[in-house]
């Protein structure tokens, strides 16, 4: 999760009321980011045991940008490299396509592919590109997701397996088993 102090005047805007809370704590994360089941259950424990302060910072708007950062430094997550702070996620913002909102990759033009290859090179732990219009080919996703990364383990979980085999199993039982019954009927009356 990318973090750092809230970068914006907290006197003007009142994003996350940082302004009410103590200056160690007017923190902003990235909206986007990964956490593990450890900083989940601390974040649902401190929401719901902190109910107060989770107020005050949601009553603020946008909270989403500082919220986790907060909590996560109020276990001291932060500063004890528990969390890996950097960029989770790719958007560029350079070429804005509205006020509040960064390019779309549309057409894989040549800017597109070299703001992902600095960017790549860059942020070593970024998972997603924001904003893929769906006209974007699909190779050039597929050669930076399969053939850049040589390390990647794609994940399948066990319920896809699980359900993959179930499938597998019906397809079996419904064109198989008819035949098997067909032929050893066969087999038996011409017998």
């Amino acid at each position: 999760m990318s973090w750092k102090p809230a970068w914006w005047n907290i006197s003007v805007h009142k994003r996350a009321n940082l302004a009410l809370l103590p200056e160690e704590l007017r923190l902003a994360n990235d909206p986007w980011f990964t956490i593990n089941r450890e900083h989940a259950t601390k974040i649902l424990n401190f929401a719901k045991i902190q109910v107060p302060v989770v107020k005050t910072i949601c009553d603020g708007g946008l909270a989403n940008e500082s919220l986790f950062a907060i909590i996560l430094h109020g276990y001291k997550l932060l500063k004890n490299e528990f969390v890996i702070n950097s960029v989770t996620h790719l958007a560029d913002w350079s070429r804005m396509g509205s006020a509040t909102s960064p390019h779309t990759f549309k057409d894989a033009n040549s800017i597109d592919i070299k703001f992902l290859e600095d960017n790549l090179q860059k942020y070593k732990y970024a998972m997603f590109l924001r904003k893929v219009a769906p006209e974007f080919p699909d190779e050039v996703l597929k050669k930076y997701i399969y053939e850049k990364n040589k390390n990647l383990i794609i994940y399948e979980p066990y319920v896809f397996v699980y359900r993959r085999w179930i499938l597998r199993f019906y397809c079996l039982m419904y064109y198989a088993l008819p035949l098997i019954c067909l032929y050893y009927g066969l087999k038996y009356f011409f017998l």
